[in-house]
């Protein structure tokens, strides 16, 4: 059973604050994103504006999969505002539902389940919302990115699918 976050325990930070001190996974989750020289065919042309905060422990952040684990995640708010629609929470986070091809040339499925992600000790991610990118949808989803640093905070739980976060059939 996935455990219900009971509410962000998130605090704006600047870069030299408490568990951000020397830190700025904004800046790396933006370096994610834009055409550059090292990625000229990166497909997120667009950056989207991120700023650092601190994750308290206790969060469950959960991101799609498989995958390794988050640097993109989301809170279950993004999840249930996605209503159990694969495409909608696709679109709230400008994710492009063109999965691509593995290693071998085959073509990938649509990712389709979500593992949650328990934060173990407070960590600094960067917290955004998904609008730079329109060509993958409508965006306005909350996304953190966790820095690779900062994984080691983080305790794999359940996996789900998004169809989980479904409303309730009217009776």
């Amino acid at each position: 059973m996935l455990a219900a976050c009971s509410g962000p325990r998130l605090s704006s930070q600047a870069a030299g604050d408490g568990a951000c001190y020397g830190k700025d996974p904004a800046a790396e989750a933006r370096a994610t994103q834009g055409v550059t020289a090292a990625n000229p065919s990166n497909p997120y042309v667009g950056k989207d504006d991120y700023g650092n905060v601190a994750v308290d422990a206790g969060t469950v952040l959960y991101s799609l999969t498989p995958g390794a684990p988050p640097g993109f995640a989301v809170l279950e708010d993004t999840l249930r505002e996605a209503a159990g629609s694969q495409v909608r929470y696709y679109a709230l986070v400008q994710v492009t539902l063109e999965p691509g091809r593995d290693e071998h040339g085959q073509p990938r499925s649509l990712r389709d389940k979500v593992r949650a992600f328990h934060v173990l000790e407070r960590l600094c991610a960067a917290r955004g919302t998904a609008l730079a990118n329109p060509q993958f949808g409508s965006g306005g989803g909350i996304q953190f990115y966790v820095s690779p640093n900062d994984r080691t905070k983080l305790r794999p739980a359940d996996i789900a699918p998004i169809s989980r976060w479904s409303p309730p059939a009217p009776r």
